[in-house]
């Protein structure tokens, strides 16, 4: 899940916020703060 929003993103640094395992993770490159993904964790 992280591979899919990591190539849409340009630049060679990317912050990763994360917080707990079952709550949302934050990716954004590192030199475009407007720009930010969410990955959602699901539980079954």
């Amino acid at each position: 899940y992280f591979l899919e929003p990591l190539s849409a993103m340009s630049g060679e640094t990317v912050l990763v916020e994360l917080n707990d395992k079952d709550r949302p993770s934050k990716l954004s490159p590192a030199n475009d703060p407007n720009y930010f993904a969410i990955i959602m964790p699901m539980s079954l």
